[in-house]
């Protein structure tokens, strides 16, 4: 409510990113279907606008970072939310975790940061989503990640369980 008073009032409304949309055309208009679609499009606009904002940046970021840097990776298409792009087998473990990086958008104002996935196939059609650990830099299919946090989590278990128990063995009667 408070957005759309504030665009009715001023005819426009931002991104997170601080990027304008104007909307005093449809606010002002003696149409009810353009007041309705300004409305949707006031309280919509933030969050679409800030995701188009955030994908521009990273393209931004892919050119300085990797595409000039590593000529052999080749942009391909953005699709919605998606950026992709081709990488030689022979640069992916040293490439990858930097796409990742690139990828991801922390604003000082975000409680959380916006992280990228990853997939990895030989076509569009074909693709199988992956995950990187950058603490052991490994490469793992995301079906595996619950799997490998409940060994991870059953390997503290055993190491805190460890730590509670007395070995008898190396004790002395007194």
């Amino acid at each position: 409510e408070r957005m759309i008073k504030e665009a009715q009032r001023t005819g426009t409304f931002y991104t997170a990113f601080g990027r304008p949309r104007r909307v005093k055309h449809y606010m002002t208009s003696s149409d009810y279907k353009d007041v309705a679609f300004g409305k949707r499009t006031i309280m919509n606009g933030p969050i679409q606008g800030t995701a188009a904002d955030v994908l521009k940046l990273e393209l931004v970021r892919l050119w300085d970072h990797i595409f000039t840097v590593y000529p052999e990776i080749k942009f391909i298409v953005t699709i919605h939310d998606e950026i992709n792009y081709s990488v030689p087998r022979r640069l992916a473990n040293e490439v990858i975790p930097k796409l990742v990086r690139i990828q991801t958008v922390q604003m000082p104002d975000w409680v959380v940061p916006l992280t990228a996935s990853l997939s990895v196939g030989d076509s569009l059609g074909n693709v199988y989503p992956l995950v990187y650990d950058f603490n052991t830099k490994e490469f793992y299919p995301d079906w595996e990640e619950d799997k490998r946090k409940e060994t991870q989590e059953n390997k503290e278990d055993e190491v805190s369980d460890s730590d509670n128990n007395i070995d008898i063995s190396e004790q002395q009667d007194d």
